[in-house]
């Protein structure tokens, strides 16, 4: 599963909204350096140490029966958001002798209980416990010799009952229906489910458990105008009298319950044959020429990881689908993937950013997750480590080791920003939600281990170990000492020590490091303390790359760390004159290292093809106003990883005077730099002072979005060219892309241009994701001096947002907006009541 990642929601808003927003932890985010002339040797840390929760402990659950294969037939009451259904389960006690079977259903009415025996069927008697697990007798005793089939009929009522929200998945419903009245034109009618992690058992009684596997088969019965999707190949079509149709799928090989999945709606279908397997992207008709641009690299991705892991794709197809309110980023139900919203773009908006993570994540699921499964829970890490570093062998191997050390480091800052508040093991048998376990410790942190893992054992003995992992452990359930063994069976190491420290303990080393060089001797000794709280975290067992440049030379060598503290000695004929402490970024880990500023001058000329090491010194002069750390950025300006490249050209937007040198170079830059956000960048630094009209016309030409949307609005705020800017705003007023939207919003903002109501209301409806949480602000700020009866429209628009959209953010962005308007006419009293029916404690505090 990929998680909501909404880090512009915590950007203010204001100015020219369209502009990219950074949202990074406090200092560097990388390891933290520090200079003896200009910055203190402390690390800045909280007051207060985070605290440690515990919740209750959280065992494998218990296998009493081995669920062997589940036959599920669905039909649905659109009005009533309700689906009817017939599941036959096949089982068998798993050990003991069993007469009693008890299965997770969610909220259902249970209509009728039978055992199947040959062509018979004999009532059982059950009862319901909670609403939520049903308590079947058998009748009598059986061992784990003999097969249980049972049919039971039932009808969920996942709109009838009170359901959880959280914040990687942002409800539990498990049964979702999307319009389901069919009064919206705008929006399409579609129900899809949401399994992970136990939301499956609300549309279907099973064993929701990750420690289960089963063959499935699904029989959908719709109107024959919607498409379905399924787990598995479809077997037959077949239509019926009343005019509806039957979809038959079948999954012939065993996978968790929570991985089953459906979907039904008016989708475009696109399919790409590559040997023998099908790939099929699922969008709405819109985006039907879009979708291979979208989706198109993922029979590429799959070559590659198959090969990259020594097992082929295991499934016998690969659908990706979108669907609107999804409650998550996506998830990866085995064969059919499901995407948000968000992800449905066209080929333009594929310019500035695509979404190959997100996809390389859930396909690499396919094979951590689906075929070798999580026991447990606790063992999240299992399934969201491996998935988060797929996006980092992807990158690594489409487009290349810079962007994807990159890619690691955005992965610290997420792990790191959680730390300072949150600090947990990987793998964690205590907690109070199956939602806590969705974090940025599971996903980030997860993947840096797995990362530094590998650097720890060598490449080859890294992915040997995981295809032996996989091989072994193939359609069965593991837990984290499954990982270690199968490295310690490959390498012939006992690697009990990186397991205990990095997977089941929390926190990280704190390291804070002295040198000294001796010059009548030429003894370098450099030393280092371990500073975290060694009575909540563990003392470290770490190898230390340290890098020596002496005289123009490489010296390289390993610190090994073994207790609080540590020295390594070197006999040098020279002081070096730089020393570079883990260049490539791989120790999770902060550390100060009081060193001069030429010595992060000289780190970044030095490593040219080191992006971690570069990064770590421009983090260095950022905060800096000096020549030596203008000189530095100027020449990041032009360095060849793209994000770097930002990081400069962001560091003179300090409000001083630009120089002729520099506004070459960025002109340059904003015209020929072959990633569009740089471009974007330069752009907006060079009209920040002089709104260049020549430049601002080449710019929008630009077939980015993002260069476009910087050079609009410029161009808008140009004096004496009204009829030009009407005619250029009346030419974007369908385009769907933030980039553009936004700056329509603020110029009919700030100029009160009350005819564009309609647009406005249009766009707040029709936005997705972040970028709708956005447009739903800005329209209470348009609405602030609209006439009466307008504003009494939008009021009502935005109110309905608050009362009724499935996303708890987006109803708190509305909420917001009318808090803004409350000096109308029942805003206040409209606010009161929305408090009174709002369950949801993140909203209602909002409210306050």
């Amino acid at each position: 599963m990929v998680k909501i990642g909404y880090a512009l929601l915590i950007c203010a808003l204001g100015g020219a909204l369209f502009l990219s927003c950074t949202v990074s932890g406090p200092g560097s985010g990388i390891p933290q350096v520090v200079s003896a002339e200009t910055k203190s040797s402390e690390i800045e840390r909280p007051v207060a140490l985070p605290e440690i929760k515990r919740g209750p402990y959280r065992p494998e659950r218990t296998k009493a029966f081995d669920l062997l294969h589940t036959s599920i037939e669905a039909r649905f009451d659109w009005s009533e958001r309700q689906m009817h259904g017939t599941v036959t389960l096949r089982l068998r006690p798993y050990f003991y002798r069993q007469e009693i079977l008890q299965l997770d259903a969610r909220g259902m009415d249970i209509r009728e209980v039978s055992l199947l025996e040959g062509d018979s069927a004999r009532i059982l008697n059950y009862s319901y416990l909670g609403d939520s697990l049903l308590r079947i007798g058998l009748g009598r005793s059986y061992s784990r010799s003999d097969d249980i089939s049972l049919r039971i009929d039932y009808t969920t009522n996942t709109y009838r009952r009170d359901t959880k929200s959280g914040k990687a998945i942002l409800s539990d419903r498990g049964l979702y229906f999307v319009n389901a009245d069919g009064s919206r034109d705008d929006v399409p009618m579609q129900i899809w489910t949401q399994g992970e992690t136990s939301s499956n058992s609300r549309w279907f009684p099973t064993i929701d458990a990750p420690n289960q596997r089963c063959t499935q088969e699904m029989y959908i019965t719709v109107d024959d105008r919607f498409t379905t999707l399924s787990n598995g190949r479809l077997v037959t079509s077949r239509n019926n009298p009343d005019g509806t149709r039957t979809d038959y799928w079948r999954m012939d090989q065993a996978h968790a319950p929570y991985l089953f999945m459906m979907a039904v709606g008016e989708f475009s279908v696109v399919r790409e044959q590559v040997g023998d397997l099908e790939f099929e992207y699922y969008v709405e008709p819109e985006y039907e020429r879009y979708a291979l641009d979208i989706f198109g690299r993922t029979p590429t991705m799959t070559a590659f990881f198959s090969d990259l892991l020594g097992y082929p794709y295991p499934w016998p197809k690969y659908a990706q689908v979108v669907v609107r309110d999804f409650v998550s980023g996506a998830m990866e139900n085995t064969s059919a993937s499901v995407y948000m919203e968000d992800v449905q773009v066209n080929r333009r908006s594929l310019i500035d950013s695509d979404w190959d993570d997100i996809i390389a994540h859930e396909l690499f699921h396919q094979w951590f997750g689906n075929l070798v499964t999580c026991e447990s829970w606790s063992n999240l890490v299992l399934n969201e480590g491996f998935a988060t570093y797929a996006e980092y062998l992807w990158k690594h191997h489409y487009r290349g080791v810079e962007e994807a050390d990159y890619k690691l480091y955005e992965e610290w800052l997420d792990y790191y920003d959680e730390s300072v508040e949150k600090k947990t093991d990987l793998v964690r048998f205590h907690y109070d939600d199956e939602d806590d376990l969705f974090d940025s410790h599971s996903y980030a942190k997860g993947a840096l281990v797995l990362h530094m893992l590998r650097r720890e054992v060598g490449d080859e003995a890294f992915f040997e170990s995981v295809r032996y992992y996989l091989r072994k452990h193939a359609f069965s359930d593991v837990e984290i000492h499954h990982l270690r063994l199968a490295f310690e069976e490959v390498t012939g190491r006992d690697l009990n020590w990186f397991f205990n420290q990095w997977f089941l303990a929390s926190g990280h080393p704190e390291l804070e490091f002295e040198d000294e060089y001796d010059s009548s001797t030429g003894l370098y000794r450099l030393s280092v303390r371990q500073a975290q709280d060694t009575h909540r975290y563990p003392v470290y067992r770490l190898k230390i790359p340290v890098d020596l440049w002496v005289e123009g030379n490489l010296h390289r060598k390993a610190m090994e760390v073994e207790g609080l503290e540590a020295a390594i000695e070197w006999q040098l004929p020279a002081a070096p004159e730089l020393v570079a402490i883990d260049p490539e970024g791989v120790m999770v880990a902060e550390y100060t290292f009081e060193r001069p500023a030429s010595q992060y001058r000289l780190q970044y000329s030095r490593y040219t093809g080191t992006l971690r090491a570069r990064l770590q010194a421009l983090e260095y002069f950022e905060e800096g106003a000096d020549s030596l750390a203008r000189e530095t950025m100027y020449l990041a300006i032009n360095d060849p990883a793209a994000p770097l490249r930002q990081k400069a050209i962001m560091f003179f937007d300090d409000g001083e005077p630009l120089s002729d040198d520099l506004i070459a170079v960025l002109r340059t830059i904003a015209s020929d730099d072959p990633v569009s956000l740089v471009r974007a960048d330069a752009l907006a630094l060079l009209l920040r002072d002089d709104p260049d009209t020549q430049l601002i016309r080449k710019a929008m030409q630009d077939s980015s979005y993002a260069v476009y949307g910087e050079a609009l609005y410029a161009f808008l705020q140009l004096p004496g060219l009204e009829n030009e800017q009407e005619w250029v705003i009346e030419q974007n007023l369908d385009e769907e892309d933030f980039n553009i939207t936004s700056v329509l919003a603020d110029r009919f903002i700030e100029r009160r241009d009350y005819r564009r109501y309609d647009w406005f209301e249009s766009k707040v409806r029709r936005s997705r994701g972040q970028y709708q949480w956005y447009m739903v602000r800005l329209f209470g700020f348009y609405l602030l001096a609209a006439p009466d009866s307008l504003a009494k429209a939008g009021i009502e628009a935005i109110a309905n947002i608050a009362r009724d959209h499935p996303h708890y953010f987006l109803r708190s962005a509305a909420v917001n907006s009318l808090q803004l308007l409350s000096d109308r006419d029942g805003v206040g009293a409209l606010l009161d009541r929305l408090r009174e029916e709002e369950d949801d404690e993140r909203v209602r505090s909002y409210m306050e």
